[in-house]
C-alpha cells in the first residue's frame, strides 16, 4: 500500500479525531490506519459490544462506550472530547427488506447521527471535518454507473434510512455550515468481515466442505477491499475540496457474481460445493451495481491500490488461519449496531 503524504499524516497528528463504529468492519480498519499514523483517537463503542477486531490497538486508542441515541450521553461525550475531526461510521448494518428494520434504523441511524450533528452546532464545537457513511444502496434499481448526481431508489429500510442522513447531511452542510463529507463505500470486503456477507460466507462454506447455495449469478457487482475504502475515509477528511458533497467510493470494475465464486472455490479446491441457481433472485435486486468513482479521483486524490486478485487471495488466506475464531465469534453475536 502507498503511504500517506508527510502533510496528510502531520494534519491528522495535530487533531483530536472522535471514530464511530470502530469495532465494526471498515471502522476497525479505518481505526488501525489512524493509529498507525501516530494518533490516539477517541472511538464510541456500543455497549457490550465484542472489541474483538481492535484488541490489537485497544492501548492505542480512548475507548468510550455508549448508546448513541441517548442526546444527553452523546452530547456530554462530544463536549468532553471536542473533536476536530470525526469519523462516523456506527449504525445498524442490514440489508434485508425486513419491515420491522425500520423503526430500529430511524432510531439508530437517523436519530444517533442527528445527536451528533446537533450536539456539534448547538455547543458550537469547532470541528474542522466529519465524515459520514452512506451506502452504494442508496441508488437500488437505478441507472448505472451510478452517479452522486441521480436520484436515490432506496429498496431496503437501510437504504432509505442512508438516504435520509445523505440529505440530513448536506442540511447541516448549508445552512449551519458544518465541514460535512458524506460518503457512499460501494461493497467492501476482506478479512475480518462478518461471515453473513458473501465472500466470506463462500469461503466458510468451502472450509467446511458445506454445500453453497446461490442464485444463478448472472447479476454483476463491484468489491473493493476493506483497505482501500478506509483509505478513502482518511483522504476526506484531509481534503477541503470534499466539504459539501457526496462521493462514490468505489472502484467501478464489474463481476459477474457466478464468477467471483467459481473463482473463489477454484483457489479453494471446493468446485463441488457450488450448487449456482440454487436459489431465486432477492425481490428489488438490481442486475448492475457498479460505481461512477469521478469525484472520489477528482477531489479525494484516491483511486483503489489493491487489485481484486491479491485482495481474495489475501482474504481467503486470513480466513483459512482464522476460521474457528470466526465461527465461534459470529455464533456468539447478536445482530450489530455498529
Amino acid at each position: 500500500m502507498q503511504p500517506f503524504n508527510s502533510k496528510i499524516k502531520s494534519f491528522l497528528t495535530k487533531k483530536r479525531i472522535l471514530i464511530t463504529g470502530a469495532a465494526g468492519f471498515i471502522g476497525s480498519f479505518l481505526t488501525k490506519k489512524i493509529v498507525d499514523l501516530g494518533c490516539r483517537p477517541h472511538i464510541l463503542v456500543n455497549e457490550k459490544e465484542d472489541l474483538w477486531r481492535v484488541r490489537g490497538i485497544l492501548d492505542h486508542v480512548r475507548v468510550f462506550e455508549t448508546n448513541l441515541t441517548y442526546y444527553d450521553i452523546v452530547a456530554r461525550y462530544i463536549k468532553t472530547i471536542k473533536p476536530e475531526i470525526i469519523f462516523h461510521l456506527a449504525g445498524v448494518k442490514n440489508v434485508s427488506r425486513d419491515v420491522d428494520l425500520v423503526f430500529p434504523i430511524l432510531d439508530i441511524d437517523t436519530k444517533g447521527t442527528l445527536n451528533i450533528l446537533h450536539t456539534l452546532v448547538k455547543e458550537k464545537i469547532e470541528v474542522k471535518r466529519v465524515v459520514l457513511t452512506g451506502t452504494c444502496e442508496e441508488y437500488g434499481d437505478g441507472k448505472t454507473p451510478f452517479r452522486e448526481s441521480q436520484r436515490e431508489i432506496s429498496v431496503s429500510p437501510y437504504s432509505a434510512g442512508r438516504t435520509a442522513l445523505a440529505y440530513f447531511s448536506m442540511m447541516f452542510n448549508k445552512i449551519f455550515n458544518l465541514p460535512i463529507t458524506f460518503l457512499r463505500p460501494f461493497l467492501t470486503y476482506g478479512p475480518k468481515q462478518d461471515l453473513s456477507m458473501f465472500i466470506p460466507s463462500l469461503i466458510s462454506h468451502c472450509l467446511e466442505r458445506k454445500k453453497f447455495l446461490m442464485t444463478s449469478g448472472e447479476q454483476t457487482r463491484e468489491f473493493n477491499h476493506v483497505e482501500d475504502i478506509a483509505r478513502a475515509y482518511i483522504l476526506a477528511s484531509y481534503y477541503d475540496s470534499a466539504v459539501g458533497q457526496i462521493i462514490n467510493i468505489g472502484n467501478g470494475k464489474q463481476y459477474r457474481i457466478r464468477d467471483v465464486a467459481e473463482k473463489i472455490t477454484g483457489i479453494m479446491k471446493a468446485s463441488a460445493y457450488l450448487k449456482i441457481g440454487a436459489l431465486k433472485q432477492r425481490r428489488g435486486e438490481t442486475s448492475e451495481f457498479y460505481a461512477d468513482s469521478k469525484k472520489a479521483k477528482a477531489l479525494l486524490h484516491w483511486q483503489p491500490q489493491i487489485s481484486f486478485e491479491q485482495g481474495l487471495q489475501e482474504t481467503i488466506d486470513w480466513y483459512t488461519g482464522n476460521h474457528r475464531i470466526m465461527k465461534k465469534i459470529c455464533s456468539s453475536e447478536s445482530p450489530k449496531n455498529s
